[in-house]
């Protein structure tokens, strides 16, 4: 809550914010033949910190529906995406967007960022400079995007660049009870059956 109540205005409660994760990008050819470098998605991890989540990249205010406290990259081998934790408020008016989160109806995601480098998998040329003579998605050219100096925002979409990004489900749920209250709940069952045999060896 410490790291939610940073963005917020007045200090929120548990029971006040609906929390998920969400996997943002990963470092594998997307569907516009792009990558990010795993350095790029490190960077990314600080700037998409406190960045707000929206619909369908329409900046309008009235489409702000979450914003981002937390972020991590996950390695697995070679394979590397960025992960972030995001919140909402919960009221009437969000409700049905987090039964749809829920029910895996709002799920996909994509971002929208500025970068240094777009490096080309043939040539090597960085395509923000000045293009190079090679397509992406022929003859296997594809880019890297490199050097991030901005982040804008993140969006619920349809279809998402990215095949991998979107609501992830995490070890511990959101709505599921928190490590403290899982080890209370185990002192209790302890403290039931200390008592159990107090009494029957008295």
């Amino acid at each position: 809550m410490d790291k939610i109540n940073r963005y917020a205005m007045c200090s929120l409660r548990p029971d006040e914010v609906y929390i998920f994760n969400v996997a943002l990008c990963d470092n594998q050819i997307d569907r516009d033949f792009e990558r990010f470098s795993i350095a790029a998605l490190y960077k990314m991890a600080e700037l998409f910190l406190g960045k707000t989540g929206i619909k369908d990249h329409d900046a309008r205010s009235v489409n702000q529906v979450a914003r981002i406290f937390d972020t991590r990259v996950v390695q697995e081998g070679g394979y590397a995406r960025l992960e972030a934790s995001a919140y909402m408020v919960k009221n009437a008016e969000t409700a049905p967007f987090i039964d749809f989160i829920e029910g895996g109806i709002n799920k996909e995601v994509s971002v929208s960022l500025a970068v240094k480098k777009a490096i080309c998998s043939i040539c090597g040329k960085n395509c923000i400079e000045s293009r190079c003579e090679h397509t992406p998605g022929e003859n296997g050219a594809y880019l890297t995007l490199d050097e991030p100096a901005d982040a804008y925002e993140w969006s619920f979409v349809a279809v998402p660049a990215q095949r991998n990004a979107g609501v992830v489900k995490s070890f511990r749920s959101p709505r599921s009870p928190s490590p403290g209250q899982d080890c209370e709940r185990l002192l209790d069952e302890c403290r039931k059956i200390l008592n159990k045999y107090q009494k029957e060896l008295y």
